[in-house]
């Protein structure tokens, strides 16, 4: 009866999510977020701007310096622009996502509860940013570890094999991903709702996974399939450059950021819906 009970409530958050595509204010925040991403973007895209030269210049070359040289080069630039935007966007996620996460899932739960605003919501969630981007180091940093060493670890047992490989990144990292991502489903909306601290939120997802895991599972699902599949097609820009236009690798990762931007909206409405319904 209990699972039954929790499928339902599942549900009903999943529906309700949809109901809430009207809510401009949480829109708001996760487009900016979303723009500044499109920003970083279009600097590894039009490198040689001379507004983004320098910069991109300097970050590509800390970040490897013999692959910033060819990443100057047509159409090599396409085959390392995922790479050298995705370390861009960590860095990035890292400083930022929790603010404007924050600030959405603010709104949301002011809109379940019916409570009134407390002041300026960016605000608020701006002057907890520490215990934020704590989180966030350890959600994208597990993330990170997780897609770097294992296939390092399995590496002997993948060499030679398409289909391990491919069933390493199309089934086994995500999978490893979307647990993850149950595990801390609520940590950024607890920070920023209740004003928690990093461990009192944590702590809180944590307790809150054990109690419904198959709904912070499922959840957790929902918001990473499609940016994983995106993600998954844009990690093979040699394929993309061989029977495509190069150019299309930048339009799938633009894509990809709309697609999270959409899934981030689901993500912090049910997290914000859960909490609330655990204190009725």
């Amino acid at each position: 009866m209990a699972f039954i009970r929790d499928l339902n409530h599942l549900l009903v958050v999943i529906l309700d999510s949809f109901k809430q595509i009207g809510r401009g204010r949480a829109w708001l925040a996760l487009f900016v977020y979303a723009s500044i991403a499109s920003v970083v973007l279009l600097a590894h895209y039009q490198h040689l701007w001379p507004i983004f030269y320098g910069p991109v210049k300097t970050i590509t070359s800390l970040i490897n310096s013999n692959l910033s040289d060819r990443f100057y080069h047509y159409p090599s630039h396409f085959l390392f622009l995922p790479w050298f935007f995705g370390w861009a966007k960590l860095v990035m996620g890292i400083l930022l996502e929790g603010i404007f996460f924050g600030t959405a899932a603010l709104v949301f739960w002011q809109a379940i509860t019916r409570s009134e605003s407390e002041g300026n919501n960016f605000r608020q969630a701006l002057s907890l940013w520490p215990q934020l981007v704590l989180v966030s180091i350890l959600l994208n940093g597990l993330i990170t570890a997780a897609s770097f060493f294992l296939p390092q670890i399995l590496h002997e047992s993948l060499a030679g094999s398409p289909r391990r490989q491919l069933a390493l990144e199309l089934a086994v990292l995500p999978g490893i991903y979307v647990f993850l991502l149950g595990l801390f489903y609520v940590a950024i909306p607890a920070v920023a709702i209740y004003r928690e601290s990093f461990f009192e939120a944590v702590g809180r997802s944590l307790k809150l996974f054990v109690k419904r895991p198959f709904s912070m599972l499922t959840l957790g699902f929902f918001v990473m399939v499609f940016p994983v599949i995106i993600s998954a097609m844009a990690n093979h820009p040699d394929v993309i450059i061989d029977k495509f236009r190069p150019e299309l690798v930048f339009w799938l990762l633009l894509a990809g950021i709309g697609v999270e931007m959409v899934a981030n909206f689901f993500w912090m409405y049910s997290a914000a819906r859960i909490l609330a319904d655990e204190e009725r």
